[in-house]
């Protein structure tokens, strides 16, 4: 009589096809996180010198939108009332590449009259576009200039 034997060597190979299959996909979201993350993390820090120049440059003069919000840059005014503008931006805070836009760069401008002055008031935010969820850049500063100067 013959024995029938089992050829223990495919089902090795079939166990190691299917780890490698499983690795293959954690590693693959593992990796997509990771170039999400890498992603947000240079367009927070291109995006926190881009709202430290704007606010500079706000500073020097906060009654002239015009020059600080160009519409022929790409600023687009959004609302009168709160006297927002936003302008789409690529992951270097550069003009939109063939991509698309992948962040919203968001100023919004108010001023207060005071007794003996005026308050102004500016916030620069940054954060992805068309997605719900917290600023990646978030900067609020104000300036108070009395009356008669600049």
């Amino acid at each position: 009589m013959k024995t029938s034997r089992r050829n223990p060597a495919l089902v090795e190979l079939v166990l190691v096809i299917l780890f490698l299959a499983v690795t293959a996909s954690v590693l693959a979201q593992a990796f997509a996180k990771a170039r999400t993350m890498s992603a947000d993390s240079c367009a927070q820090t291109a995006g926190l010198i881009t709202a430290q120049d704007i606010i500079e440059r706000w500073k020097a003069d906060p009654t002239d939108t015009a020059a600080l919000l160009p519409a022929d840059d790409g600023w687009q005014m959004q609302s009168r009332e709160n006297t927002v503008y936003e302008q789409l931006r690529s992951e270097d805070m550069l003009s939109p590449d063939e991509n698309g836009p992948e962040y919203l760069l968001q100023v919004a401008l108010s001023s207060e009259d005071k007794p003996r002055g005026t308050l102004y008031n500016i916030r620069v935010s940054v954060s992805r576009y068309q997605a719900d969820g917290q600023p990646l850049v978030d900067c609020e500063t104000s300036l108070y200039l009395p009356e008669g100067g600049v």
